[in-house]
């Protein structure tokens, strides 16, 4: 996936870029997986792979970052909120 997107910036006149995909489908850095890198520079496409450890994290589980249901969820998220902010 990571490939044929940074292809298509390319085509499209990219001269720069990074795209990340991670091994378990989601599309940015994981902390749960090994990352897919493929960078593009000045027309050159390459590849590489970046664990949590590369970067000095601990392997995190899906459970770990799983926040619950929906009502915990929208109080973890008001807690965090300018009291402005009104939530349904």
């Amino acid at each position: 996936m990571a490939d044929a997107l940074c292809r298509s910036l390319r085509t499209l006149g990219c001269e720069r870029a990074m795209v990340v995909h991670g091994a378990d489908g989601w599309t940015n850095l994981q902390t749960t997986d090994v990352t897919y890198v493929a960078s593009l520079d000045n027309g050159v496409i390459t590849r590489s792979q970046v664990t949590p450890e590369d970067a000095g994290l601990k392997r995190a589980r899906l459970a770990d970052l799983q926040g619950g249901d929906g009502s915990t969820m929208r109080k973890r998220f008001a807690g965090c909120c300018p009291a402005k902010l009104a939530l349904p």
